[in-house]
């Protein structure tokens, strides 16, 4: 049973809008999946730095399998990837996973540098690494995130009375809201709700999903 306090943070939660956000983003996240951008460049375009969320997402709604868990094996892992994986949170398991790949051979093409489908994903998805192994002057083609503003969030605290909280607004638009039992829990959630929405304007302009 859910303590006290996941009660109410979930109602703030809910008073905030997060779970619309939240399956908006999901929704248009497998969108774009299904319309051939990968995991890598979804989060690329997204402005994340780490692929967890995005992959995470795939595999919760059954767009792709997981990765497989555990310890890889001992040199299972082409060196040449290993850091750009790490850059994104993202195993070499569950890289494979978002394209399909099974993981042996996907290795092994990395290893010997075979052209194909393993690694014209490895250029999408790590363009510096798929440089270095071919030895080129500039990066190849590869999905840039899209040029999005983000505005600078500037928000009002104050005192519902209604719902015996407190609620942030963001003054560009106040019905982007926030709620919490300090102002800073209020302001926190507002972020969330701010990022979200930010999302999805970038989804749409990434990937017009």
């Amino acid at each position: 049973m859910p303590s006290k306090a996941a009660v109410i943070a979930y109602h703030y939660h809910v008073l905030s809008g997060h779970p619309a956000h939240f399956d908006q983003v999901e929704i248009r996240i497998c969108a774009a999946h299904r319309k051939g951008y990968s995991v890598v460049e979804i989060t690329r375009i997204i402005g994340s730095r780490k692929a967890d969320y995005p992959h995470a997402v795939l595999v919760k709604r059954g767009e792709i399998m997981p990765g497989k868990r555990g310890r890889p094996a001992k040199g299972s892992v082409p060196d040449s990837i290993a850091l750009y994986l790490r850059k994104r949170s993202l195993s070499f398991s569950k890289w494979c996973a978002g394209w399909g790949f099974d993981l042996t051979e996907a290795a092994t093409a990395i290893r010997s540098v075979s052209e194909g489908v393993v690694l014209d994903a490895l250029r999408r998805d790590f363009p510096g690494c798929y440089r270095k192994i071919k030895g080129l002057d500039k990066h190849a083609p590869y999905v840039r995130p899209p040029n999005c503003p983000s505005p600078k969030l500037e928000a009002m605290v104050i005192w519902d009375d209604r719902e015996f909280c407190y609620r942030a607004e963001q003054l560009e638009n106040r019905q982007v809201r926030g709620y919490g039992f300090s102002m800073e829990e209020a302001i926190k959630n507002l972020k969330v709700s701010h990022n979200f929405r930010l999302m999805l304007v970038r989804l749409a302009a990434g990937c017009e999903v």
